[in-house]
């Protein structure tokens, strides 16, 4: 019994891990990011609905941020890009070990599991001088069952986390 508790919560630990949001950055470190107040954005992805969800998202939490959306002369241009793709995850449990102290037929038990991974990105661009100076990246499993409530909280908590970075200090 203890055998199967302990494989339950092993199994609980790995998935979890699997359903995570996970971001990462990276920025130019001589670009000066003091001073920033206004955003634009650039379109660079067809209109779509989860488009939407990632604009809508990137707005609310700049705007919290203290960021204004101006259609002129911004001081920085975001430019944001999704995709999603088929990924597989592998858990290789060793070997299979009987009660009583016997090796189950020398075998290894190995449990795979196959979801789709969705991808943030988020660019700033200067666009003075039409550089790339920071991005950010947020990727997760997509789970196709979730509502489209549930869709804006998942993009918006990603967003959060992604911006949570920005600007560096």
């Amino acid at each position: 019994m203890k055998t199967a508790s302990l494989l339950v919560a092993v199994a609980c630990v790995v998935l979890g891990a699997c359903s995570s949001l996970s971001t990462s950055f990276d920025y130019d470190t001589d670009h000066d990011f003091s001073g920033l107040a206004t955003y634009g954005w650039i379109d660079r992805q067809p209109d779509s609905i989860g488009m939407k969800r990632v604009r809508q998202a990137v707005d609310t939490v700049l705007v919290e941020r203290g960021f204004r959306l101006v259609e002129e002369r911004p001081d920085f241009q975001v430019a944001a890009h999704i995709s999603s793709a088929e990924r597989i995850q592998v858990v290789d449990w060793g070997y299979t070990y009987r009660p009583y102290g016997t090796w189950y037929g020398g075998g290894r038990d190995i449990d795979v599991w196959q979801y789709e991974e969705g991808t943030l990105i988020v660019d700033i661009i200067d666009p003075g001088q039409s550089a790339l100076v920071w991005r950010g990246t947020a990727k997760k499993p997509v789970d196709r069952s979730w509502t489209p409530e549930e869709r804006d909280a998942e993009v918006l908590a990603a967003v959060r986390a992604l911006l949570a970075k920005f600007p560096p200090k």
